[in-house]
């Protein structure tokens, strides 16, 4: 027999996402949308995401031979957020919807500073969980005009309205 426990509201609420498998209070409903996720971390999912993450590869390669033709210092944390936004973004909305981060001279290290600051900003949401009602009226692109990480933090969630959630995995 497996022990189950809750999860506390205060510690949910950092996501932002009350819907997501990872704001889910109550162990069952977490069971049941992790479960809707299964079939894209089967073994056919990834054997058939093999060809674009060998190009990724590719890609990331060429821009640390870039990076040491010009003798620039290499960004890791820049290069590997870059490999897994690429991939994340492929496989979640396809080549067409791909963030290219991989492409971007130096891998785009906007991004992993977004993703420092948004865990970083994390434990303020988690205490003040209606401070991010307001900024979600807001563009993204105004939110970067104001604070580039968070504008950025908030162009991924845009993604959102495009995701079909079946409304049985949501409340249950």
């Amino acid at each position: 027999m497996f022990l189950t426990h809750q999860r506390y509201t205060w510690f949910t609420n950092a996501a932002g996402a009350p819907y997501s498998a990872f704001a889910t209070e109550s162990h069952n409903v977490h069971r049941l949308r992790r479960g809707a996720l299964n079939p894209f971390f089967s073994k056919q999912s990834i054997l058939a995401l093999e060809p674009f993450l060998h190009k990724q590869v590719g890609l990331l390669v060429d821009g640390m031979k870039r990076q040491m033709d010009v003798s620039e210092p290499f960004d890791f944390g820049a290069a590997y957020m870059s490999l897994a936004l690429d991939t994340v973004s492929y496989y979640c909305f396809g080549e067409a919807e791909c963030w290219n981060c991989l492409k971007t001279p130096g891998f785009d290290g906007e991004w992993k500073e977004a993703m420092i600051t948004a865990f970083e900003s994390s434990r303020l949401i988690r205490y003040i969980p209606w401070c991010t009602v307001p900024l979600q009226k807001l563009r993204w692109q105004t939110l970067y005009a104001i604070d580039k990480t968070v504008g950025l933090y908030f162009k991924a969630g845009e993604v959102s309205p495009r995701i079909h959630v079946p409304m049985s995995i949501c409340q249950c």
